[in-house]
């Protein structure tokens, strides 16, 4: 995922592009099914467990 999000919920935007590799979750996996409203246009990707991830503005 690239961007220029922000780094907290709410907070001011990057001024430097940011990028962050995330793995790809199968949409039938928990926690992503209650995420993902549309299979066609959504995928779930990140780590369960939390980390790094996107924002507001990616």
């Amino acid at each position: 995922a690239i961007g220029w999000g922000s780094f907290e919920e709410s907070g001011p935007s990057s001024y430097t592009l940011q990028q962050v590799r995330l793995p790809i979750i199968s949409n039938r996996n928990e926690f992503c099914s209650n995420q993902i409203h549309d299979d066609h246009g959504q995928l779930c990707a990140g780590l369960i467990q939390g980390g790094q991830d996107t924002c507001q503005g990616d």
